[in-house]
Protein backbone atom coordinates (compact mmCIF):
# COMPACT_ATOMS: atom_id res chain seq x y z
CA UNK A 1 0.00 0.00 0.00
CA UNK A 2 1.24 3.41 -1.38
CA UNK A 3 2.01 5.90 1.69
CA UNK A 4 0.46 9.03 1.94
CA UNK A 5 3.47 11.35 2.27
CA UNK A 6 1.37 14.26 2.80
CA UNK A 7 0.26 12.52 6.17
CA UNK A 8 2.24 13.54 9.15
CA UNK A 9 3.98 10.37 10.79
CA UNK A 10 6.04 11.49 14.19
CA UNK A 11 8.90 12.20 12.02
CA UNK A 12 9.76 15.32 15.36
CA UNK A 13 8.92 13.24 18.05
CA UNK A 14 12.44 12.09 18.28
CA UNK A 15 14.89 14.96 16.76
CA UNK A 16 17.56 12.39 16.02
CA UNK A 17 18.88 13.33 12.73
CA UNK A 18 20.98 16.60 11.42
CA UNK A 19 17.81 17.79 9.66
CA UNK A 20 15.22 17.99 12.16
CA UNK A 21 17.88 19.46 14.58
CA UNK A 22 18.02 21.88 11.96
CA UNK A 23 14.93 22.38 11.37
CA UNK A 24 13.85 22.62 15.36
CA UNK A 25 16.13 25.33 15.34
CA UNK A 26 14.70 27.12 12.72
CA UNK A 27 10.95 26.63 14.43
CA UNK A 28 12.79 27.81 17.53
CA UNK A 29 13.55 31.18 16.19
CA UNK A 30 11.50 31.66 13.74
CA UNK A 31 8.46 29.09 13.49
CA UNK A 32 5.04 29.46 15.25
CA UNK A 33 2.92 27.01 16.92
CA UNK A 34 -1.08 27.44 17.79
CA UNK A 35 -4.21 27.04 18.36
CA UNK A 36 -7.23 27.93 16.62
CA UNK A 37 -11.31 26.91 16.89
CA UNK A 38 -13.47 27.33 13.49
CA UNK A 39 -17.14 28.20 13.25
CA UNK A 40 -17.81 24.22 13.56
CA UNK A 41 -16.49 24.62 17.10
CA UNK A 42 -13.50 22.14 16.29
CA UNK A 43 -10.03 22.77 17.73
CA UNK A 44 -7.10 23.30 15.27
CA UNK A 45 -3.64 22.91 15.74
CA UNK A 46 -1.31 24.71 13.34
CA UNK A 47 2.43 24.75 12.78
CA UNK A 48 3.99 27.24 10.30
CA UNK A 49 7.58 28.94 9.61
CA UNK A 50 7.24 31.90 7.23
CA UNK A 51 10.42 33.52 5.25
CA UNK A 52 11.26 35.85 2.87
CA UNK A 53 10.66 34.45 -0.25
CA UNK A 54 14.17 35.09 -1.23
CA UNK A 55 15.21 32.49 1.07
CA UNK A 56 12.88 30.45 -0.68
CA UNK A 57 15.62 27.46 -0.77
CA UNK A 58 15.74 26.66 2.36
CA UNK A 59 11.96 26.20 2.56
CA UNK A 60 12.11 23.67 -0.54
CA UNK A 61 14.81 22.26 1.33
CA UNK A 62 12.68 21.72 4.46
CA UNK A 63 9.54 20.25 1.98
CA UNK A 64 12.19 17.87 0.41
CA UNK A 65 12.86 16.42 3.80
CA UNK A 66 9.45 16.46 5.13
CA UNK A 67 6.92 16.38 2.76
CA UNK A 68 3.81 16.99 4.89
CA UNK A 69 4.88 20.21 5.21
CA UNK A 70 2.83 22.44 2.72
CA UNK A 71 4.10 25.04 0.89
CA UNK A 72 2.25 28.34 0.67
CA UNK A 73 3.41 31.98 -0.75
CA UNK A 74 1.58 35.07 0.34
CA UNK A 75 2.46 39.29 -1.03
CA UNK A 76 2.82 41.08 2.12
CA UNK A 77 3.83 44.19 -0.02
CA UNK A 78 0.32 44.79 -1.75
CA UNK A 79 -0.76 46.53 1.61
CA UNK A 80 2.84 47.78 2.87
CA UNK A 81 5.28 49.08 1.09
CA UNK A 82 7.99 47.84 4.30
CA UNK A 83 6.39 44.24 3.26
CA UNK A 84 7.49 41.44 1.12
CA UNK A 85 6.53 38.77 -0.44
CA UNK A 86 6.73 35.35 2.04
CA UNK A 87 6.96 31.70 1.19
CA UNK A 88 5.86 29.12 4.23
CA UNK A 89 5.71 25.80 4.87
CA UNK A 90 2.99 24.92 7.60
CA UNK A 91 0.98 21.94 8.59
CA UNK A 92 -2.40 21.52 10.31
CA UNK A 93 -1.65 18.46 12.54
CA UNK A 94 -2.69 18.26 16.70
CA UNK A 95 0.11 14.93 16.94
CA UNK A 96 3.27 17.61 15.36
CA UNK A 97 1.90 20.32 17.61
CA UNK A 98 2.32 17.93 20.27
CA UNK A 99 5.75 16.54 19.44
CA UNK A 100 6.96 20.18 19.07
CA UNK A 101 5.68 20.69 22.87
CA UNK A 102 7.41 18.04 23.77
CA UNK A 103 10.97 19.04 21.88
CA UNK A 104 10.77 22.79 23.46
CA UNK A 105 8.10 24.51 21.87
CA UNK A 106 5.71 26.39 23.11
CA UNK A 107 2.72 28.78 21.53
CA UNK A 108 3.64 32.47 21.53
CA UNK A 109 6.71 31.80 22.84
CA UNK A 110 7.55 35.27 22.04
CA UNK A 111 5.50 36.72 24.58
CA UNK A 112 4.02 34.84 27.40
CA UNK A 113 5.38 31.91 26.99
CA UNK A 114 9.10 33.46 26.68
CA UNK A 115 10.11 32.40 29.74
CA UNK A 116 9.17 28.67 29.07
CA UNK A 117 11.13 28.26 26.22
CA UNK A 118 13.60 25.70 26.60
CA UNK A 119 17.00 24.15 24.50
CA UNK A 120 15.69 21.01 23.76
CA UNK A 121 17.11 17.24 24.95
CA UNK A 122 18.79 16.05 22.16
CA UNK A 123 21.79 14.22 21.39
CA UNK A 124 25.22 16.54 21.56
CA UNK A 125 26.28 15.75 18.36
CA UNK A 126 23.04 17.61 16.60
CA UNK A 127 23.67 20.70 18.82
CA UNK A 128 25.40 22.42 16.47
CA UNK A 129 22.90 21.86 13.24
CA UNK A 130 20.25 22.86 16.13
CA UNK A 131 21.95 26.39 16.72
CA UNK A 132 22.78 26.52 13.00
CA UNK A 133 18.71 26.64 11.91
CA UNK A 134 18.08 29.17 15.09
CA UNK A 135 21.05 31.79 13.93
CA UNK A 136 19.57 31.22 10.33
CA UNK A 137 15.70 31.81 11.46
CA UNK A 138 16.96 34.51 14.32
CA UNK A 139 20.59 35.87 13.81
CA UNK A 140 22.40 38.17 11.41
CA UNK A 141 26.21 38.36 10.61
CA UNK A 142 26.86 42.19 9.73
CA UNK A 143 30.07 44.15 8.59
CA UNK A 144 31.50 46.97 11.28
CA UNK A 145 33.87 50.22 10.40
CA UNK A 146 37.56 48.92 9.50
CA UNK A 147 36.40 45.27 8.23
CA UNK A 148 35.41 43.83 11.67
CA UNK A 149 32.21 41.59 11.21
CA UNK A 150 29.58 41.24 14.17
CA UNK A 151 27.33 38.07 14.69
CA UNK A 152 24.03 38.54 16.47
CA UNK A 153 21.00 36.79 17.59
CA UNK A 154 18.36 37.97 19.76
CA UNK A 155 15.51 36.04 22.08
CA UNK A 156 12.93 36.94 24.00
CA UNK A 157 13.81 33.99 26.53
CA UNK A 158 16.95 35.00 28.71
CA UNK A 159 17.84 31.36 29.65
CA UNK A 160 17.77 30.43 25.52
CA UNK A 161 20.53 33.10 25.21
CA UNK A 162 22.74 32.48 28.48
CA UNK A 163 23.06 29.14 26.99
CA UNK A 164 24.63 30.62 24.02
CA UNK A 165 27.00 32.57 25.79
CA UNK A 166 28.06 29.15 27.96
CA UNK A 167 28.03 27.05 25.01
CA UNK A 168 30.97 29.61 23.56
CA UNK A 169 32.20 30.91 26.96
CA UNK A 170 35.99 31.32 26.61
CA UNK A 171 35.89 31.03 22.79
CA UNK A 172 34.24 33.70 21.38
CA UNK A 173 34.78 37.84 22.70
CA UNK A 174 31.07 38.97 23.18
CA UNK A 175 28.61 41.24 24.89
CA UNK A 176 25.50 40.57 26.10
CA UNK A 177 22.23 43.03 27.16
CA UNK A 178 18.45 43.37 27.18
CA UNK A 179 17.75 45.69 24.15
CA UNK A 180 15.49 48.52 24.42
CA UNK A 181 14.03 46.99 28.16
CA UNK A 182 11.61 49.51 28.93
CA UNK A 183 9.85 48.66 25.67
CA UNK A 184 11.05 44.97 24.43
CA UNK A 185 11.62 41.83 26.42
CA UNK A 186 14.04 40.28 24.48
CA UNK A 187 17.85 39.92 24.71
CA UNK A 188 20.77 40.17 22.19
CA UNK A 189 24.11 38.17 22.15
CA UNK A 190 26.84 39.96 20.03
CA UNK A 191 30.12 38.71 18.97
CA UNK A 192 31.66 41.70 17.50
CA UNK A 193 35.40 40.59 16.56
CA UNK A 194 36.32 38.61 13.71
CA UNK A 195 38.68 35.90 15.28
CA UNK A 196 34.84 35.77 17.46
CA UNK A 197 32.89 35.20 14.50
CA UNK A 198 35.00 32.79 12.55
CA UNK A 199 34.93 30.63 16.04
CA UNK A 200 31.28 30.94 16.02
CA UNK A 201 31.63 29.47 12.54
CA UNK A 202 33.50 26.92 13.18
CA UNK A 203 32.39 25.60 15.96
CA UNK A 204 28.38 25.89 14.68
CA UNK A 205 29.09 24.99 10.85
CA UNK A 206 31.41 21.73 11.37
CA UNK A 207 31.31 20.84 8.13
CA UNK A 208 33.45 23.91 6.86
CA UNK A 209 36.77 24.15 6.79
CA UNK A 210 38.54 26.77 7.77
CA UNK A 211 39.50 28.47 4.24
CA UNK A 212 35.46 27.94 3.43
CA UNK A 213 34.77 30.00 6.46
CA UNK A 214 37.31 32.56 5.92
CA UNK A 215 35.95 32.75 2.31
CA UNK A 216 32.66 32.96 3.00
CA UNK A 217 33.67 36.25 5.61
CA UNK A 218 35.02 38.09 2.80
CA UNK A 219 32.12 37.41 0.23
CA UNK A 220 30.08 39.73 2.94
Amino acid sequence: MKQNINKYNNELKVINTQEKAYLLGFLYGDGTITTYVEKTGRIRYLTKLSISIVDKDIIIQFKEHFPFFNIGEFDYSKYSKNSEKQISIAKSSKQLYQDLILNGLYPRKSYENANKLRIPDIERTLIPHFIRGFFDADGCITTCPKWNFRITLSNTNKEIIDWFKLKFKGNVNDQFYQKNPKHSPAWKWIISCRGGVLKFLEMTYPYLKIKEIGIFILLL
